[in-house]
């Protein structure tokens, strides 16, 4: 017992509980007597410590003595202890804490909890009759003991600071697996047996079981490996068994958040489309360009006086663009004073042209005779 408790003492005496008794105490305190069957002492003190007897007596029956009952009555306060699992608190687990008081029994344990060292301990769980917690909040905790009525409380526990963990440091999942090889001797039995592994083809083999009666093994290691039986003594080995390759995968867990392949496919993507649709444009403009020196031809036209043309001119410059598979041509005519006749003698299967569009450019003013005939322009499509 510890100074400041409580301590009641109990005389019972066998066959006397249907009688009137009047009891009788010896301790070390004599000078206090007690008559009842309960001898209590509030607020020990160290006088206290002692051999505490008792007997009962009625008119006509005297008992003995009771076996005395030693009281040790402590000067120092106790202190409770506290314990913990670990100091930090796994992402979505607990940590357990557990209270004592050492050297004596019969405690009830209040726990406390603060946020921090400047501020207040708040009590979170009170007179509990387990001495074991879990927790799964970090702060500083501590504990106490108490037991008695009224109730005798220990020194508080020196704090404890328990941790979370951080939610960025989770605990990462392992993934990893084996393979189970078999070796057997056919038709016969009592053998042991040897496994055998090497890296590659050009390594030796290394020797990786002495010997084992269990015929499967487990390996989780890549690598080329072969097996042999053995019995006797001496050992008699059996031929190598055909090697087996065993590879190993690695895995890897990535995360990536959504926007970023979008935006790196969006950037890759725009900058592969320009160039695309200005190599377009490029070819696009020169296939116009060459088509239209192709098929537009835009013969000059002297505006000065021309000399008479021969007729074979005359007919050059009418069929000059008239090529087979042309799809549109323009063609300026010239009234060289070829007659119809004579066109027809020099041409007698002209290509056909489908007129479709004729213009007539008149000189505003009458033309001298020095000046060049009007020009037709025609276009028209080959059949």
């Amino acid at each position: 017992m510890f100074i400041g408790e409580t301590i009641i003492l109990q005389c019972e005496i066998q066959g006397g509980e249907d009688k009137e008794m009047t009891y009788e105490w010896k301790s070390p305190n004599p000078n206090i007597p007690e008559t009842s069957s309960e001898y209590r002492i509030s607020r020990l003190s160290v006088s206290h410590s002692g051999d505490y007897k008792c007997r009962g007596s009625s008119d006509y029956l005297l008992a003995k003595w009771s076996d005395p009952f030693t009281l040790i009555v402590l000067s120092n306060k106790p202190r409770a202890t506290l314990r913990a699992q670990s100091s930090t608190i796994p992402a979505g687990g607990s940590v357990t804490l557990s209270c004592s008081v050492e050297g004596s029994a019969g405690w009830k344990f209040d726990w406390f909890r603060r946020d921090s060292v400047s501020s207040k301990a708040q009590l979170m769980r009170g007179n509990e009759a387990n001495r074991v917690i879990s927790v799964s909040q970090g702060g500083l905790y501590h504990c106490r003991g108490g037991r008695g009525d009224p109730v005798y409380y220990t020194e508080d526990s020196s704090e404890f600071i328990v941790e979370e963990t951080s939610q960025t440091e989770k605990p990462r999942a392992s993934l990893g697996g084996s393979v189970t090889l078999n070796c057997s001797v056919n038709d016969s039995a009592r053998w042991r047996y040897y496994w055998f592994r090497r890296t590659s083809e050009s390594s030796a083999a290394q020797r990786i079981t002495n010997g084992t009666s269990s015929h499967t093994f487990s390996v989780a290691e890549g690598g080329i490996y072969y097996c042999r039986g053995g019995r006797g003594d001496p050992v008699f080995f059996t031929e190598d068994s055909v090697s087996v390759t065993i590879e190993t995968n690695g895995f890897r867990c990535e995360s990536h958040s959504f926007l970023v392949p979008f935006i790196i496919g969006l950037v890759f993507g725009s900058l592969l489309t320009v160039p695309v649709l200005l190599c377009c444009i490029c070819c696009h403009t020169r296939i116009r360009d060459r088509c239209r020196n192709r098929f537009i031809q835009s013969p000059n036209i002297n505006q000065s006086s021309a000399a008479p043309q021969t007729p074979n001119q005359s007919d050059t410059q009418i069929y000059s663009s008239l090529l087979h598979g042309d799809l549109s041509v323009y063609e300026s005519i010239r009234n060289s004073g070829i007659t119809r006749s004579d066109f027809h003698s020099r041409h007698p299967h002209p290509p056909n042209l489908h007129l479709t569009n004729t213009s007539v450019r008149a000189p505003s003013k009458p033309q001298s005779s020095s000046s060049p005939p009007p020009e037709f322009r025609l276009q028209g499509k080959l059949s």
